[in-house]
């Protein structure tokens, strides 16, 4: 038996997912509290990028899960989201106003200096956060 450090119920050691890194190779997080985050931080992702709507350069709004989260700066990152589906809300909040939607293709060019530029991206991203501000959605507090 081994307890969630985020429901804190005594569950079955099947209830919770490898991990080779720690000393019991078990998660801290049950799947099932796991499952739920992954879930809520979908929905807080999403909410972002319909902030935008859609892809911050071209517009792409079909597939969400075709969109990056772009970080506008290496230095001020503190983690891929995709690597925070156990992070608390306001923290995940935190890190996606320090990125901007783009869909795949854009995000490549981006990268390559063939796209929009960093000052033009920077540009969007600082109108885009006034807005979410003022609406309350996902307002850091």
């Amino acid at each position: 038996m081994k307890k969630c450090n985020r429901c804190n119920v005594e569950k079955k050691e099947s209830k919770f997912f490898v991990d080779n890194d720690k000393k019991d190779k078990l998660t801290t997080i049950c799947k099932e509290c796991i499952s739920f985050r992954r879930n809520k931080k979908k929905e807080i992702v999403n909410t972002y990028i319909r902030l935008y709507k859609g892809c911050a350069c071209c517009g792409y709004n079909k597939i969400y899960d075709a969109i990056d989260l772009h970080h506008m700066s290496d230095e001020d990152k503190f983690k891929n989201i995709s690597k925070m589906e156990t992070y608390s809300d306001k923290r995940l909040i935190k890190e996606l106003h320090k990125t901007v939607p783009l869909c795949k293709n854009c995000h490549t060019e981006h990268h390559a200096n063939v796209g929009i530029s960093h000052s033009r991206l920077e540009e969007i991203r600082e109108n885009a956060l006034g807005l979410i501000e003022e609406d309350n959605l996902l307002k850091i507090s």
